[in-house]
């Protein structure tokens, strides 16, 4: 599970912030909490432009970092103004099976400068490893010289370099704790409007009944008019019309493939010496429409289901980043999946990126569980909780926020700099 999450001079922020998952006393939405010490989600509210999709960002950027082996450049694209002598720091909290880890990372547009990691054993801190530069310290739970005579690249983080080095799979001393490690990291997921689902997932995850149970039943829960989802022959275009391929021919007896072509997804499989083809359809009664038919909150909602089903199966700790997550939905089923989600059903944790204030209320969210982002004079993000503010109980939250009580609202001018704009 998330504790906190803090970032330096990366996109719109320059100075430190840090987003905090720990609970306060605040006693309402018990149901909220995780442990009964870590909040099961936040909500971030802020005019566009504010940090909001930086700040998800930057945490999906440090997923990244400490997965893959190198990402280059490493701050020259991401630092605020582009400063890349100015060096990108970030700092994570976390829990993984029950054991405390913080992890600390500091790096310029060439090569990483500090990075430690730490873990907390009956209220002791003890160290797995700290890096300056290419020179590491290993602590006693880490230390073997089968891993700390090996050298590594000034631009991969040694977090990565130490899980990929099969760590785990050797069974070095210590490797219990990179398994935590790896499984807190590989729990992340961004999700906003813009995001894909990958063409093979739309196949093998209708391979699969359950998923396309649940699916189906999401959809239908939303009021979407969908009966059933499926792949139905297509017989009317030839396969080569429809996949803008004139070579099929090489697709092996018994194997398919899948493309996205737009909205929609098609699969081509050899039969028979024949290429045939099906396309997904939804199914509203008899009548059924492909995906590219159907609203743009439908479709938002199809693909979002992939990563609900991936998150409520997924073992260990997960953590789900929601940007624009109003955007395209109706109110209430924007409610009423937050309300669900927060209610911990899937055992994981959510930050939302939201502007509608409708969904500012203390029948969905803990005042904890409120942030705010906005920028300074010099373009610069801010982050700060609605708890700095401490509104009472019985405040309206929507009403305060728009007369700009919580700051973090647009200044868009008056009416008539705009009716000029517009003429």
């Amino acid at each position: 599970m998330l504790i906190n999450f803090s970032v330096s001079n990366f996109s719109s922020f320059k100075d430190k912030v840090t987003l905090s998952m720990a609970r306060t006393s605040i006693q309402k939405h018990k149901e909220h909490l995780i442990g009964n010490k870590w909040l099961s989600g936040v909500a971030i509210y802020g005019a566009n432009a504010s940090g909001k999709t930086n700040l998800l960002r930057a945490i999906g950027f440090l997923h990244r970092f400490v997965s893959l082996q190198s990402i280059l450049p490493l701050n020259t694209l991401y630092s605020f103004m582009q400063k890349s002598d100015v060096p990108t720091e970030f700092e994570v909290g976390f829990e993984s099976n029950g054991i405390k880890y913080f992890y600390r990372i500091v790096f310029d547009s060439k090569e990483i400068l500090s990075e430690e990691m730490n873990f907390v054993e009956k209220s002791k801190v003890n160290l797995l490893f700290n890096r300056d530069k290419l020179s590491v310290e290993y602590g006693k739970h880490f230390q073997n010289d089968w891993y700390k005579n090996r050298s590594f690249p000034k631009d991969v983080a040694l977090i990565a370099k130490i899980i990929s080095d099969g760590v785990v799979d050797n069974k070095i001393k210590g490797y219990e704790h990179f398994i935590n490690i790896d499984e807190f990291f590989r729990g992340i997921a961004f999700f906003d409007p813009k995001t894909e689902v990958p063409a093979g997932n739309i196949y093998y995850g209708f391979q699969e009944p359950q998923f396309k149970q649940f699916l189906t039943n999401l959809l239908k829960q939303a009021d979407t008019g969908i009966t059933s989802i499926e792949f139905k022959n297509l017989p009317s275009a030839t396969p080569e019309q429809v996949a803008k391929d004139p070579d099929l021919s090489k697709l092996l007896p018994g194997h398919a493939l899948i493309r996205q072509i737009g909205d929609d997804y098609y699969i081509f499989k050899s039969e028979d010496g024949q290429v045939k083809v099906q396309n997904l359809i939804m199914k509203h009664g008899e009548v059924p429409f492909p995906l590219s038919k159907e609203s743009a909150g439908t479709i938002k909602l199809f693909k979002l289901g992939f990563l609900l089903y991936s998150y409520k199966n997924m073992p260990g700790a997960k953590l789900m980043l929601l940007d624009e997550f109003d955007s395209l939905f109706h109110p209430f089923l924007s409610k009423i999946l937050l309300k669900s989600l927060l209610n911990d059903s899937m055992g994981g944790q959510i930050i939302v990126a939201l502007h509608n204030t409708m969904l500012l209320t203390h029948e969905i969210w803990r005042v904890d569980e409120i942030w705010f982002t906005e920028k300074d004079e010099e373009g610069a993000s801010k982050l700060y909780p609605l708890t700095d503010i401490n509104p009472r109980f019985d405040k309206d939250l929507e009403k305060d926020y728009i007369n700009g009580r919580y700051g973090a609202v647009p200044f868009l001018g008056g009416e008539e700099a705009w009716r000029e704009i517009i003429k």
